[in-house]
């Protein structure tokens, strides 16, 4: 059972690591496009009496509306690949548990290991899984 364990070990950390560089590369594409968007609304605000005299303000309206909707959807893509991407490592943890108490169980019915062992090498597997997920969470 510990050499199940310890070959799902380095599964859970490279599922960390992933989830840690899919997060902290994102949000530079949508910073440039939002800062295109507050440029045309800061050109607009810095000369506001030339949009006020030739009633633009529809038009820079418009424009800065149209600037705004490819971030939004660029973010909300993001935030679906996010979420998939932050819920996938979850998900191979708990396959990664369930593995091993199956295989735990399996070898208590053939009568190879004790309950007592099983429960000894899961805490190590937990505890050591435990660590790097909240790695992984207090990074992204």
């Amino acid at each position: 059972m510990a050499l199940i364990v310890s070959v799902l070990l380095p599964l859970v950390g490279i599922n960390g690591y992933i989830q840690m560089k899919y997060t902290q590369g994102y949000n530079a594409d949508a910073k440039k496009m939002y800062e295109e968007a507050s440029q045309v609304a800061n050109d607009a605000i810095g000369s506001i009496r030339t949009v006020a005299s030739f009633c633009a303000e529809e038009k820079v309206m418009e424009i800065y509306q149209k600037k705004c909707e490819d971030p939004l959807k660029a973010s909300i893509k993001q935030c679906l690949a996010g979420g998939v991407a932050f819920g996938l490592p979850f998900c191979f943890l708990f396959l990664f548990y369930a593995g091993s108490f199956y295989f735990g169980v399996q070898l208590l019915d053939a009568g190879r290991v004790s309950f007592s062992e099983i429960i000894r090498v899961s805490f190590y597997f937990f505890l050591i899984c435990s660590f790097n997920v909240t790695f992984s969470v207090s990074i992204a």
